[in-house]
């Protein structure tokens, strides 16, 4: 699938790619066939079913072969949607991989999502299948999307990794076990390979979520904007803890992985313990944190050598940096949502970026551009170009949020700025989204929902906080016991309680506070 024409512009011209991403995962299958491409964490198991897995690369391409013949061979065709929501382990790698191949469309959708956040997406991407896992933590994902999919006819097939998968889903350990599902045709298509669409990421605007397309060439350009400014190689070894359902995430490691050959270890954020001792183990060279977690790891914490860099993501450009890590190489990567995303090094400001033509990074060839910007007519930071939305996926209705695109090509991106010149400095929030931790989400829909949950008489609020950037607070009346509520009503568990603000639920006006 290609959307609609090519616009016109300096930064579209300065890349112009014709290789898919299948196609790089296919050489180093040939040229680095027994070296190690992606493994999981020592901890798997206290939060998903199976022991840690480790793939060659000929592994990894031979697993995305098999995930591609049993989507064909289920009767999915070529640019069918296929959903994918998984922790960040070796089977989230070989889903997106697998899609790929079979030439369909990967719409990554968060972990924390629930039945409200998981039915929609389906229903606006037009999904046909879904891949997820049985169990991630204490939640039962495969359970989640198929009450999701009871609202979403078109949705023809369920798969999931691990063992038990209910009636109705396919359990795609023991599909893979099946060699006879038929091989693939060769692939055919009209355009450029480069600027068909290959995954789908989410973003919040002000009024809802909207689907956001990416290019074969946008995600190369992003990961080549993380790559040349960290100068990964190919021996090197990164560990991330960042999953691959945000235009961050796949940039900073599947992407990066890829066009250096680099090895990817894959953490969870949520055991700081095993992943400063798999740093070790594994001898990572680089390390992919949130800017959060980032700032406060003191030198005592990080084992250096064999540590060398370190990748900071922050979601949110207003934020400042503090770097106490002056023996490694500090990469900054500032994501303006699902809109686009710049590469920073130690001492660049994280809050600005160039007016007009973006270069990919300031240690790139002259002439590789990651973006271009302007200032919309209110003020707003918008953006085009090679890691800018290619356009808007089609099947949007009436009550879905539309991508906030001007007739130039232009996203608008929720932060205003202003100009000094030569830069554009940001100067406020994301205007209507709510950032709590790393999920983005529309923050007047999101409270209207709550509300009606939870048959409020009030109006709950956003209110800030430093660690996580917002929290739900609700006022007065409410249910005895609010975040069984909202996981009752399908919600995120980013709207749930904390064990500390249980405690005021005695109050008679208390205000609940909500991770």
């Amino acid at each position: 699938m290609i959307l609609g024409e090519r616009r016109s512009s300096a930064s579209e011209a300065a890349f112009e790619g014709r290789a898919t991403l299948d196609q790089i995962l296919k050489r180093l299958a040939t040229s680095k066939a027994d070296q190690f491409a992606v493994s999981d964490p020592s901890d798997r198991p206290a939060f998903t079913d199976g022991s840690p897995r480790r793939l060659t690369w000929a592994q990894l391409n031979a697993q995305a072969d098999l995930l591609a013949r049993c989507l064909t061979g289920l009767g999915l065709e070529r640019d069918s949607v296929v959903a994918v929501q998984l922790p960040n382990t070796v089977e989230s790698i070989i889903a997106l991989l697998g899609v790929m191949r079979a030439g369909m469309i990967a719409a990554l959708m968060p972990l924390a999502w629930r039945q409200q956040e998981v039915s929609w997406a389906l229903g606006r991407t037009g999904a046909k299948a879904a891949i997820t896992m049985v169990r991630a933590g204490p939640v039962a994902h495969a359970g989640v999307v198929s009450r999701a999919a009871l609202d979403n006819f078109g949705l023809r097939f369920i798969c999931a990794f691990g063992r038990g998968a209910p009636d109705g889903v396919l359990a795609l350990d023991e599909a893979f076990k099946d060699d006879s599902w038929p091989e693939l045709g060769p692939e055919t298509r009209e355009g450029n390979p480069g600027d068909q669409v290959a995954v789908i990421t989410f973003d919040a605007t002000a009024n809802g979520f909207v689907p956001i397309p990416r290019t074969h060439n946008g995600l190369i350009v992003a990961g080549l904007a993380h790559l040349v400014e960290t100068r990964i190689e190919a021996g090197d070894a990164i560990a991330t803890t960042l999953p691959i359902s945000s235009i961050a995430g796949l940039a900073t490691g599947l992407m990066t992985s890829l066009l250096s050959g680099a090895r990817l270890f894959l953490h969870q954020s949520f055991n700081a313990q095993v992943f400063i001792g798999s740093i070790a183990t594994v001898k990572a060279t680089h390390a992919v944190l949130p800017g959060i977690v980032a700032d406060s790891l003191g030198n005592s914490r990080l084992p250096y050598p064999p540590l060398r860099g370190m990748t900071a993501v922050r979601r949110d450009p207003c934020e400042v940096p503090v770097s106490t890590l002056a023996a490694l190489n500090r990469t900054e990567i500032v994501s303006y949502g699902e809109i686009g995303l710049v590469a920073r090094g130690s001492g660049e400001a994280v809050g600005s970026l160039s007016a007009g033509l973006v270069p990919v990074s300031r240690a790139a060839p002259e002439g590789m551009v990651l973006a271009e910007t302007r200032l919309g007519p209110d003020g707003s930071l918008t953006l085009r170009g090679p890691v800018a939305p290619a356009g808007e996926f089609p099947g949007r209705q009436k009550t879905d949020a539309a991508l906030p695109i001007d007739p130039d090509g232009y996203v608008d991106s929720g932060w205003k700025a202003r100009s000094d010149g030569e830069r554009l400095l940001i100067s406020t929030g994301r205007k209507g989204v709510a950032l709590i931790g790393g999920l983005s989400l529309p923050a007047a829909p999101t409270l209207a929902a709550v509300g009606e949950a939870l048959a409020l008489e009030g109006t709950p609020r956003f209110t800030s906080d430093r660690m996580f950037g917002k929290r739900l607070a609700i006022t007065g009346t409410a249910p005895s016991d609010i975040a069984q509520s909202l996981r009752d009503a399908g919600f995120t568990p980013a709207l749930g309680l904390t064990s500390e603000e249980a405690e005021a639920e005695s109050a008679p006006e208390r205000e609940a506070e909500v991770a």
